[in-house]
């Protein structure tokens, strides 16, 4: 397992591994697409490794016939949730596999169970996993993995171990990228360089920018526009990219993109402020948009008209509560 990054926690995992110290129950946080579930599964498949020697083998020996099985994704002592997708995770699942870990294990020394996304965990979910991690069994791991842990119950979190993972730096991104090939021969040298440096540290950023190229240069050049003052844009960009639902995450993604890395460079003290306002907006939309019926126009043109009103430099107008009516 090819990782990249975030040594100094992976040598403390190691060693707590090592020591037989590591917690039941451990949450990995920080932005997508910097490798948190990598990390989660290199630790399982320590945990789960027959070899005695941790250190060593740290990330699994991959020799023993436990470290073959979990490749072959076949250990039936090791469980993937992802917590976004709500079918195959409903309440009845989730209780079918606490139920299961209350059993024997099949033949590894220990059980893990990774659960992606937890912040997408569903109220009712979630507290039928706080039941099982009240009751803590030895050998049984649960590791969490969220890129907003704000959003998980605070009695949730209050069990968990959290540990805190920073963005990648842009070496490590130019070694990822480099090394899986994410860029299209369309993509030259000094655009991936663009890329790299838009990427703020997260890989998921590179995959959306690099896949999305010239929409990411239109809205970029837009938003600057009307954070400069040209607000007769809006309209053109809600017509632009109000068209279809479907692409509307990926719009909204790149949106933040744009206005995170706007927000850190701008230099300008009240067009700082409106791309804080513009990044807070979307990010409101992006966790909540879906959640009701709103038309994808009326939306977008009030994230940035909320953006742009002179009232948000002197008081804070809730963007969600206009929108969600």
């Amino acid at each position: 397992m090819n990782i990249t990054g975030h040594a100094d926690k992976r040598e403390l995992l190691k060693k707590l591994v090592s020591e037989d110290k590591l917690p039941g129950t451990i949450l990995f946080a920080g932005t997508e697409g910097i490798g948190k579930k990598l990390l989660a599964k290199e630790l399982s498949k320590t945990i789960l490794c027959n070899s005695e020697d941790k250190i060593q083998n740290y990330g699994g020996c991959n020799n023993c016939e436990m470290c073959k099985l979990f490749d072959a994704e076949n250990l039936p002592d090791f469980y993937e949730v992802e917590s976004r997708d709500k079918k195959t995770w409903d309440v009845e699942n989730f209780r079918t596999l606490l139920n299961k870990l209350s059993l024997k294990s099949f033949s590894a020394k220990s059980r893990v169970v990774i659960i992606n996304d937890a912040e997408y965990l569903s109220t009712i979910v979630s507290n039928v996993l706080l039941k099982s991690l009240e009751e803590p069994r030895k050998n049984l791991f649960f590791v969490l993995v969220s890129a907003s842990p704000s959003r998980l119950p605070p009695t949730l979190l209050s069990r968990c171990q959290t540990w805190h993972f920073s963005d990648l730096s842009k070496e490590e991104v130019e070694t990822i990228a480099k090394d899986h090939s994410f860029f299209t021969d369309e993509i030259d040298g000094n655009l991936q360089q663009e890329i790299i440096d838009a990427a703020d540290g997260s890989m998921k950023n590179i995959v959306a920018i690099a896949n999305n190229f010239q929409e990411w240069k239109e809205i970029s050049q837009i938003l600057k526009a009307i954070i400069g003052g040209e607000s007769q844009y809006i309209q053109q960009f809600v017509k632009k990219f109000a068209k279809d639902k479907e692409e509307l995450p990926t719009t909204l993604f790149l949106m933040q993109n744009i206005a995170r890395n706007c927000l850190i460079t701008e230099e300008d003290s009240r067009r700082k402020i409106l791309w804080g306002n513009l990044l807070h907006n979307i990010s409101l939309a992006h966790y909540y948009i879906f959640d009701r019926i709103i038309s994808q126009k009326y939306l977008l043109s009030q994230i940035l008209i909320s953006a742009i009103d002179d009232n948000t430099l002197n008081e804070d107008i809730n963007f969600i509560d206009k929108v969600m009516v």
